[in-house]
């Protein structure tokens, strides 16, 4: 990712299939609707990754999302199934697919590795003119 041009805003958004915007055209994407209402002073980063939960999320955030220098994340938060998957033994879900999770030990918690999301800016702001 490159660096914020001087000026431009940064916005990081985080989530799961409803953040990556499954089942619609990338124009639909919510991401893409707050891009174009924002206009080119905002840089809209789009890192929804389908079948994570809050914890591959927030693993993802400390590995690399952190270093894009955003002025405000946004996380998703899906009633439908993050509340149960968040419930949920990760060792059933990690079975399904590789994926980061958190696991805990007598005193602590630890973590497996989690992979990065191909990021894409989705404004005009971010184009090469």
């Amino acid at each position: 990712m490159r660096e914020k041009k001087p000026g431009t805003k940064r916005i990081l958004i985080i989530g799961d299939s409803i953040a990556f915007g499954t089942g619609v055209d990338a124009e639909w994407r919510f991401s893409d609707f707050l891009s174009r209402a924002l206009g080119d002073d905002v840089e809209v980063i789009n890192a929804g990754v389908c079948g994570w939960g809050t914890d591959q999320e927030l693993l993802y955030y400390e590995k690399a999302g952190k270093d894009l220098d955003a002025d405000i994340v946004i996380l998703t938060f899906t009633m439908a199934n993050d509340v149960l998957n968040n419930m949920l033994d990760h060792l059933f879900l990690a079975r399904l697919q590789s994926r980061g999770s958190f696991s805990k030990t007598a005193s602590s918690f630890s973590t497996s590795e989690c992979s990065s999301p191909r990021t894409q800016a989705s404004n005009a702001g971010s184009r090469t003119d």
